[in-house]
Formats: structure tokens, sequence, C-alpha cells
């Protein structure tokens, strides 16, 4: 029995398979090309060196940056590779708390100025709903996706807000809903999730009227979102159970705030376990290699590095730096053109399908009756005209193929002794069916006492028997999307069962 990790490569083939996925080979090379082509700039902005400065001349922020990345290098020349790139990880952690920290302060002032009423004059509605749907997560369709940039811009006149967020504040949405899935049995559907929600809406204003106002804006875009879903479930349902006013709006404030606080204490730690137990374990090299990377301008400062360049860099000629490198750029589209290739030949030899038909000849000796060609999902490739020559297209029709084939078969039930042939679909593709019903009257034209049958017998028990109680069976595979391991399923029942195999038709799509 052949071993499913053979292949055979037919070069045409494989040319034809690289003339299809042009639009990947073009986009793995465009990408390779690209970073290589930025590592080198980068490479080349960080080797130059700014020209030196005169001690009458003003510090702008441009020179200042440069004298900032000279002595960057200087102290990471001062470390191993191995202790550079530990600080340089320390410090990408490191900055990302801190953004993480601001960004949330920045919600918690903007969240203080929504809620800087001192006549205390907010109120707050709260709108309950009842969602019937049983798709999954249905609920986030409308806490997360119902209400839309126009509609927060709508809220935004009604607030006489001067910013957008003062509209995104006003609106807090909550879901409740069971925590188990029933479990089907296996046959029926997997899973049927839970399809009654609760989905509550809370809407902050200046009195109740505009919360009301509000509401009707965050009522229309549910209603709108329930006729998206009803298309994919018809069932779906939601109902409004109850609109109130509540008080004690200071309560309402501190927790919606909370959370944040939370998130505010929660990085506070881990800025301080950072620097516990990694920053102020650094070597001197290693902190001031941290510092620069930190704070670059105190850096400059405390380290007087604009006297250190003029002293470096004294009598030398600043040079115009060449950060785009033409020897970059080829070998990048050298590169891409070669990981793409290796890209789409790895695709191609484990694939785990039949790739051309000369495999059924090489490992499973099945002798291949015929090719027909159909218009596949493939997409068009670039010269399709060499694609058909290639694969030697020709203008014969499938309906005159068949012909062709049925005499072919009709010649093998002969020499089999068999009044019947079983052909065996591999894939459930369109065409497949289509060239399988074609072979059925073609074979039956020719031979009206003979009983055709075709089926799928690895999908089926029913059909697996029928192709058991034939002769003989004829093999309809699909090239690249007929896998080899359900070919020796087939040829190994066959085999088993004594079923002569008559041959193979191969499909191919152009």
């Amino acid at each position: 029995m052949h071993s499913s990790d053979e292949k055979t490569i037919d070069l045409r083939d494989f040319f034809v398979e690289l003339l299809y996925k042009w639009k990947t080979i073009l986009l793995i090379t465009v990408v390779i090309t690209v970073l290589l082509t930025g590592l080198g700039a980068v490479r080349a902005l960080r080797s130059s060196r700014a020209a030196a400065v005169d001690p009458g001349e003003e510090l702008t922020e441009e020179v200042l940056e440069e004298q900032a990345g000279i002595l960057e290098e200087s102290a990471r020349a001062k470390l191993t590779e191995v202790e550079a790139q530990e600080v340089e990880r320390v410090y990408r952690q490191y900055k990302s708390y801190i953004d993480y920290r601001n960004y949330c302060q920045e919600e918690l002032t903007n969240f203080d100025q929504v809620f800087d009423k001192k006549d205390g004059s907010l109120v707050y509605e709260r709108a309950t709903y009842l969602l019937d749907s049983t798709i999954e997560g249905a609920e986030k369709q409308y806490t997360n996706n119902a209400v839309n940039l126009e509609d927060y811009q709508k809220i935004q006149e009604l607030l006489n807000a001067d910013s957008i967020e003062e509209a995104y504040k006003c609106l807090y949405f909550d879901s409740l809903t069971a925590t188990t899935t029933e479990l089907k049995n296996f046959g029926e559907d997997d899973a049927v999730y839970p399809s009654d929600i609760m989905v509550s809406v809370d809407v902050v204003g200046p009195d109740e009227a505009t919360c009301e106002q509000i509401w009707g804006i965050v009522d229309a875009a549910f209603q709108e979102k329930t006729k998206t879903l009803k298309k994919i479930d018809p069932k779906t349902s939601m109902e409004l159970i109850d609109t109130t006013f509540r008080g004690n709006i200071a309560e309402y404030y501190i927790s919606k705030k909370q959370p944040t606080l939370d998130y505010v204490q929660r990085v506070d730690s881990m800025i301080t376990n950072l620097k516990l137990y990694a920053i102020d374990k650094f070597t001197d090299e290693q902190a001031a290699y941290f510092n620069v990377l930190r704070d670059s301008e105190r850096a400059l400062i405390e380290g007087g590095i604009v006297s250190l360049a003029e002293l470096e860099q004294e009598g030398a000629e600043a040079a115009a730096p060449q950060y785009i490198s033409k020897k970059m750029l080829v070998l990048g589209i050298l590169a891409g053109l070669f990981l793409s290739f290796v890209y789409v030949l790895a695709r191609y030899l484990f694939s785990g399908t039949i790739n051309v038909a000369q495999e059924l000849q090489d490992y499973y000796q099945v002798p291949v009756l015929s090719t027909v060609f159909v218009k596949g999902r493939r997409g068009r490739g670039l010269f399709p005209g060499l694609i058909r020559k290639l694969l030697h297209v020709d203008s014969m029709t499938a309906e005159n193929r068949a012909e062709m084939i049925a005499a072919d078969i009709c010649g093998g039930m002969q020499q089999a002794q068999s009044d019947s042939v079983y052909i065996v679909r591999t894939c459930g593709d369109g065409a497949d069916l289509n060239i399988s019903s074609l072979l059925e009257k073609a074979v039956a034209r020719r031979n009206p006492e003979s009983r055709i049958y075709a089926g799928s017998p690895l999908t089926s028990v029913d059909e697996m028997q029928n192709l058991t109680q034939q002769k003989a069976a004829l093999l309809l595979v699909h090239n690249k999307r007929t896998v080899q391991a359900d070919v020796e399923k087939v040829l190994d029942l066959c085999s088993r069962q004594a079923i002569k195999v008559l041959g193979a038709v191969a499909i191919t799509d152009i």
C-alpha cells in the first residue's frame, strides 16, 4: 500500500500552482522586501552621526534626538548582547505599564469631567430588555455593536457636550445569561445555547427628559440590530421589560469609577514589582542604558553629552546618510521570491491531497481513463492561456468526454464479467456530482442492461454496503481536493472485497 507521505512532483502542474498563487507570492515578497529594507534603514539611521554642535548653537529638537541616539548606542556598546536584550525587554515591559497607567488616568479624568455637576442635577435611567435568541453571544451584538458612532454623535448634541467622550460615558450596557450549555446526542445539534438573556442599559443625563431622548436613540439601535439578527435566527426577539429612574447618582458614580481605580492600583503594583525584581538588580552599565531608554533628555543633561559630542566629532565632516539601500531592496525581493517559492512548494508537498492524476498510476497502479476540466473556485491565475497549455486543456465538452469514458468503462465491465459498476465519488464538490451524473447517463445509453451506481462510500454506511455488493468500481478523483488517505481507504476496501477497480477519472479545476 502506498504511503501517504510520498508525492509526485509534476513540474508542469507545480508551475501552474505558482501561477495560481501569484497573489500569495506577491504578498510574501512585498512583506519580506519591506522588512529587510526597513531593517537596513534603521541600521543606517543608528550608525549615522550628526555634525558637531557649536558651543553657541541653539539645541533644537532634531539635534537633541541625534545626540540621544549617540548616547544610547554608547551605553549599549558597554553591554553584551544578552545584557542589552534583557534591558530592552524590561524597558518594553516598563513602558507598556506606564502607557496603560496613563490611559487609565486619562479615563478617570474624563469620567470626572462628565460627572462634575455641583448642583447634583444628574439622574440616570435603567432600561431592561429580554433578549430571546439561539445565536451564541447574541447579547454582545447589543451591548458592544448596536450603538454606532452616528448614534453617539446624536447623543453628544443632546448633551451639548464638548467632546464625544462625554457621550460615551453616559451609556453603560450589561447582560445576564445562564452560564451552562445544553449538549445533545451526536447526530443532532451539538449544543443548545441559553436563549433568554437579560440586557440592561443605564443612561446618565442632566434630567429625565434628556435621558428619555438618549434611551430612544438606544432603543432604535436595538431594534435595527434585532432586524439584522433575525436574518440568522428568525425567532430572535428583543422585548422591553421595564424602564425606571434611579436616585443616588453618587453611589452609581463610584460603582462605575471603581473598576478603573482598581486597574490603576494593579498596574502600580506591577511597576513596583518590576522595579524591585528587575530594574534594581541591573548592573551600573545596564542601569545607565535603561535610564537612557526611559528618559533620553534627562540622560543628556546628566551625562553632558553635548560636550562629549563636540569632542568626538571635532573636525569630522557630516555626511548625508543613505537610509534606503538598493542592496537591501534587491536582497529583499530575492529573499521574498525564494521564501514564497518554498512556501508554495511546502503546501504542494504536504497538502495531503492528490495533486495530479499521475500519482494514481505511480503509487496505486490505477489507470487514469481520462481527465475532465471544469471551471473551479481557484480564481484566475496569471497568463490563463499558458495555464491551459501546461495542463493540456482541449475544447472537448464534458458530455463528449463522458461518452468516451463510458466506452472505456463498458469494456472494463465486460472484462471483469460484471453487469454493474459503482462510481466512487471522493469529493463532495458540485462538479463531482455533475460529472458523476454524466458518466451514469453515458454508460446507461451505451449499455442499457447494465446497472450503474454512484455515491460516497466513505461518508455513508449504506453507500459502503452498496459498493461491496458490486464487482467493479470506478474512482472519481478531484485533483487538489481529493484526500490521499480517502483514496487508500477506498482501494483497501475494494481489495478486501475482491472488487475490480476499472480505473480512475480525474477532475481538474481551471
